[in-house]
This record gives structure tokens, C-alpha cells and sequence, in this order.
């Protein structure tokens, strides 16, 4: 099964994949964590740590 790290965007509310090109309006980038559960599993994702 795939894993996939995640960005938890703070503009639309929802989880991008950490390689999205950052556009929110991207609705094949939008998912939600129930989306994610169902894709890769509980386990198979996980939001990625950001530089601040």
C-alpha cells in the first residue's frame, strides 16, 4: 500500500499532498482525513513537518 505525507493547508482547511503545486483550487488536491483513511489507510499517511 502507498504512503503518502500530507500538508495540512491553513487557507482551505483541507490536506494537500506534500508535492501539490499549492494551489488550493485544485479540487484533485483537496482531501479530507476520511478521504485519506479510505485511500491509503489510517496508517498510510501522515501530515508532513514544515520549516517555520
Amino acid at each position: 500500500m502507498p504512503f503518502i505525507e500530507v500538508i495540512d493547508c491553513g487557507c482551505c482547511g483541507f490536506f494537500h499532498p506534500h508535492k501539490s503545486d499549492g494551489d488550493c483550487r485544485d479540487n484533485a488536491d483537496r482531501l479530507t482525513g476520511d478521504q485519506l483513511d479510505a485511500q491509503f489507510g489510517t496508517a498510510g499517511w501522515q501530515i508532513a513537518e514544515t520549516a517555520e
